[in-house]
């Protein structure tokens, strides 16, 4: 077993995860983002994630998180989509109303890529490809380590990337800025690019077990005009490359503080 136990400092607790021997390392890329609408509550936010093919989350201020836990890479189709080694639950996840949870994700430029995900207080439900989600395309190409290393990319590097984000100042290959599904303010490039929903084996995905069937598939399209497939690698113009990643999601919307009278347990639970 190969044992991944990062700290989560803001409240003084380990949230503690364990892989597969062979598995994959966790990491960090695709980042998304989640804002909470009370300023100053205490909340317990339940997630159930995948990525094809890498991830890694945790909520913080809009300069970016304090901290990065419970990536993953994957370097196998059943680590992304099977029962078994496939998606991930984090239970009890904590985060301060009035912060973002960001998830920083990137894909070994191969077949698909693409993140899935679920996220709730146990009163309010947050899906991948809802209404409000933006991305921003670091241009910075990553792709997941499947030996004993890991290409996460650092704390500081996704700070600094999420900063060159807010202020429109992203650099080659880069979305410039936060971008939607119909694009960003002036000078940014590209789209939020919103894919399948998970309830159907017929296009470019597998249904994703764990996850709810009315999340959907999210990625970045470089060049919504001539790119017609963002979620497969191929040949320009009509499917895209790999070079504008690892990619940082954010999503401006409230959750509920109501946690419904349950108990959630502070770990990391992993099907495996």
């Amino acid at each position: 077993m190969i044992p991944l136990i990062p700290s989560f400092s803001k409240f003084g607790f380990i949230v503690a995860s364990v892989r597969s021997a062979g598995a994959r390392v966790l990491t960090p890329v695709l980042a998304l983002a989640l804002v909470f609408g009370f300023s100053t509550r205490a909340l317990a936010v339940d997630v159930n994630i995948t990525a094809d093919n890498a991830y890694v989350f945790d909520y913080g201020p809009a300069a970016g998180p304090t901290s990065l836990f419970g990536g993953v890479e994957n370097c196998l189709s059943s680590e992304i989509f099977s029962c078994g080694p496939g998606p991930e639950a984090y239970l009890g996840v904590p985060a301060l109303s009035g912060e973002y949870l960001y998830v920083v994700t990137w894909s070994d430029g191969g077949v698909t890529q693409g993140v899935l995900g679920d996220f709730t207080d146990g009163s309010t439900i947050v899906r991948t490809g809802q209404q409000g989600w933006q991305v921003f395309a670091t241009g910075l190409d990553i792709d997941p380590d499947c030996g004993p290393g890991s290409s996460v990319p650092s704390l500081a590097t996704v700070t600094t990337q999420i900063g060159l984000a807010n202020s429109n100042s992203g650099g080659v290959n880069s979305s410039v800025g936060w971008v939607g599904p119909t694009g960003g303010s002036l000078g940014t490039i590209g789209v939020l690019a919103i894919g399948e929903l998970n309830d159907s084996a017929a296009g470019n995905f597998p249904i994703v077990c764990n996850i709810l069937n009315n999340a959907r598939w999210m990625w970045y399209n470089p060049d919504p005009l001539s790119i017609t497939d963002p979620f497969r690698i191929g040949a320009a113009p009509n499917l895209p490359n790999d070079n504008n990643e690892f990619l940082i999601f954010r999503l401006p919307a409230e959750i509920a503080t109501s946690i419904g009278g349950k108990t959630w347990g502070r770990l990391k639970v992993s099907y495996r």
